[in-house]
């Protein structure tokens, strides 16, 4: 991807409530480690540094997490380690995240992905990473990721697939056409038989110049405020503009 600069940005600010006692405020889910020897998020960032280098991945977290993240992926550089002095939500992680790597490389292409996931298969996860930011560069498009489900499963949410996208045989595209979150059993199994349903996992890909664009038209109170923090750059003026700032995020 050497006519395009991409970022990925690891979300990692959950408490992981669902997996207590095992996971608990100080240690949440994506510091634990439940399969091989690598916790769920050294495993994301394995996954991610497949396609991108350490130096453009970022982390978004809130500060009972972060000294565990740096110390599990030190290859992180610190200022890549954004720490919320307060939670304010994914919409104003996201906005922040864009809004600082817009400042570095005004046309990157961002991917958002959460750091607890378990995917088995990560060639097959760089593959497709890889062609989801190729979709978003050349169509402006908001791209996201969707997984053929093998069963009709009521916790996940899914994704009403559309029309294909451009003559994409290896990777197809496909725009969206809605969005179901978590429906019934008897739902769930006519999705499974549609072909046109797929699991949702929350993996996004975007231009930080579109995604920046949509806050705009659709959120700018966030947006105006995650740019006053971006454009201060980095060291002590960008900490103290994120603690002063960042609170008042919508």
């Amino acid at each position: 991807m050497a006519d395009l600069i991409a970022y990925v940005v690891i979300l990692a600010g959950g408490s992981g409530t669902r997996l207590w006692p095992l996971s608990r405020s100080e240690r949440p889910k994506q510091l634990l480690t439940l399969h091989g020897d690598r916790s769920l998020l050294q495993g994301t960032f394995d996954r991610v540094t497949r396609v991108v280098p350490p130096e453009r991945v970022l982390v978004m977290t809130e500060r009972s997490h972060a000294d565990g993240i740096r110390e599990q992926v030190p290859s992180i550089p610190a200022d890549n380690v954004l720490v919320e002095p307060t939670r304010r939500g994914t919409a104003g992680s996201l906005a922040l995240a864009s809004a600082v790597i817009r400042q570095r490389e005004p046309r990157a292409v961002m991917a958002s992905v959460h750091s607890d996931a378990y995917i088995d298969d990560a060639a097959e996860f760089a593959r497709t990473l890889e062609a989801a930011y190729r979709a978003a560069d050349e169509t402006r498009a908001l791209v996201l990721m969707g997984i053929e489900p093998s069963f009709p499963s009521t916790q996940l949410g899914y994704i009403e697939a559309g029309e294909p996208v451009g003559p994409r045989p290896s990777t197809p595209v496909r725009k969206v056409t809605r969005f179901v979150e978590k429906p019934d059993l008897a739902r769930a199994r006519e999705f499974l038989a549609t072909g046109r349903h797929f699991w949702n996992p929350g993996v996004f890909v975007w231009r930080v110049d579109v995604i920046l664009e949509e806050f705009a038209h659709l959120q700018p109170e966030i947006l105006n405020r995650v740019e006053q923090i971006a454009a201060a750059g980095s060291g002590r003026a960008f900490d103290e503009a994120f603690t002063s700032i960042y609170p008042s995020v919508p």
